[in-house]
């Protein structure tokens, strides 16, 4: 069976899942910036002063959305409301700073992360496995 497709071989393809086309996006006006406070000297008046040093990408901090509560485990609910919250703490603080100004937050931290790749655990270590072996027997 052959496949016939409406669309000319090469013609532009837009997949929308969904998601906001990036036109229809808000601009962000707010941004969480990662870096260091320097004293360097300024070049014209000679005086020390301190200059944020930041990463060069900053995380977008008005457009970001609450995390959705999801299951039934309140250990994670609980942290799913405290993240939500300090969001919310954070877009707040955005909304009170003037056009070009800045504002160092004091008490919040970095956290460098490196994901893990899955690891089973060994056959013989898995208490799940010791208690069914010899349970079931499966029969061909």
């Amino acid at each position: 069976m052959a496949l016939k497709f409406a669309q000319a071989a090469g013609a532009a393809t837009q997949f929308n899942m969904g998601a906001p086309a990036p036109t229809d996006r808000p601009k962000t006006q707010v941004w969480l910036n990662v870096g260091t406070t320097v004293q360097i000297p300024n070049a014209e008046t000679g005086e020390v002063e301190d200059v944020f040093v930041a990463l060069p990408i900053g995380i977008p901090l008005d457009t970001m959305e609450n995390m959705e509560v999801r299951g039934t485990n309140k250990n994670w609910a609980n942290m799913v409301q405290a993240k939500n919250w300090l969001l919310g703490q954070l877009k707040a603080l955005g909304e009170g700073v003037e056009a070009g100004d800045e504002e160092i937050i004091d008490g919040l931290q970095i956290q460098v992360k490196r994901v893990g790749s899955a690891q089973a655990p060994s056959a013989d270590e898995n208490p799940f496995l010791s208690a069914m072996r010899g349970r079931l027997s499966v029969v061909k």
